[in-house]
């Protein structure tokens, strides 16, 4: 798979790629080198936050922001269903999932218009993946973003809340369409 199609679209949407760890590391390597291109446009979320930790999560999400990207933050936090309170919090403090939430909010605070999410649904419960996805989906619809979502679980991937789903590596086409569009394969 070439990875350039995913950080060159200018469409919004949400992919899933399905791969091995390997491959996995090998994409998301891929793609810190491509960010460097364009690091006002891409941004990768892993399962490890980027948290200060010895700042709360309100502090995290708005250091280095102009003041107009902090009267959306209660938008954003309505849309992902978290209160103020929640910020008042260190990382190590709240569930995992609130954590990718807040990553996410900050990715979008930050204008970010591509954003790449390695293993972040991994470590989730069921439930969580299933309150997730439809999220995920929403919001790249609504914020005019593209999300990709790398993951080892073959499961995650049979969700009708995303785009399209690359299933990677497979000896038939890796490209199966979901709804009405189809994503870039590797030719």
């Amino acid at each position: 798979m070439n990875i350039k199609p995913l950080c060159s679209s200018n469409t919004s949407g949400f992919t899933i790629v399905v791969a091995s760890i390997d491959r996995i590391h090998f994409y998301f390597n891929q793609l810190r080198k491509e960010s460097l291109s364009c690091p006002e446009q891409i941004v990768l979320i892993q399962k490890e936050t980027s948290f200060l930790p010895f700042l709360t999560l309100h502090d995290n999400l708005l250091i280095g922001l102009k003041k107009e990207a902090k009267s959306q933050l209660k938008n954003w936090l309505s849309f992902f269903q978290l209160d103020m309170q929640t910020l008042q919090k260190s990382s190590d403090q709240i569930k995992e999932l609130d954590l990718l939430k807040l990553q996410l909010i900050r990715a979008l605070l930050t204008k970010k218009t591509k954003i790449f999410l390695n293993q972040s649904l991994d470590c989730l419960s069921v439930y969580e993946i299933q309150q997730i996805l439809p999220t995920l989906h929403n919001l790249s619809q609504q914020a005019g973003i593209h999300l990709v979502l790398f993951t080892q679980n073959p499961q995650i991937a049979k969700t009708s809340f995303c785009d399209c789903c690359i299933h990677e590596p497979s000896n038939k086409s890796n490209v199966e369409k979901v709804g009405t569009k189809t994503c870039p394969s590797d030719k």
